[in-house]
Parts: structure tokens; C-alpha cells; sequence
């Protein structure tokens, strides 16, 4: 698909889907659903999941952590990254 597509396809601004693209800004929750329904592919695919991964008992679970960090506001999600960074570090 072209950005101009992908746009349409997503109601972002043709600007913002370059700027996702570029990495230069982060999609929100919202913008990150609407790619993956634009794109045919499951969110965690997105974020370079395997297809497995989204499967089973520990798709189930990520499903699960997936929603409950949607509901965060940005500063506690940062914080939860940084306690997730550490745990995985020892």
C-alpha cells in the first residue's frame, strides 16, 4: 500500500502516516488499531510478534497485558517500561 492509501485507509493525515513511518512520532492505541485493520494483520504483528505468539495460552495472556496497559496514561506507561526493563535485566 502507498502512504496515501494507508491514510485513507486509516483517517491519519498523510503527514502522520509518513511521520509514523519515519519513526518520528509514536502512533496512539487508537492509530495503532486502525494500521492493523488497514494492513490485514493482527496488532502484535505490528511489533514484530510471530504469528505463535498471538495463539494459545501465551496469547491469551498478552492479550491481556495488552489491555490493561491501554488504560494507562503515558507517564505511568513509561514508568511501567522502566520497571519491565529492569525485571528483565537480572
Amino acid at each position: 500500500m502507498t502512504q496515501a492509501q494507508v491514510a485513507e485507509a486509516t483517517d491519519l493525515s498523510l503527514e502522520m502516516v509518513g511521520r509514523l513511518e519515519r519513526g518520528v512520532t509514536a502512533p496512539s492505541f487508537e492509530s495503532i488499531a486502525a494500521l492493523a485493520a488497514a494492513l490485514q494483520v493482527p496488532v502484535p504483528a505490528l511489533f514484530g510478534a510471530e504469528p505463535g505468539e498471538t495463539e494459545g495460552e501465551r496469547g491469551q495472556t498478552l492479550s491481556r497485558i495488552r489491555a490493561l496497559l491501554a488504560r494507562f496514561p503515558d507517564p505511568d506507561l513509561r514508568r511501567v517500561e522502566r520497571v519491565l526493563g529492569a525485571l528483565l535485566t537480572d
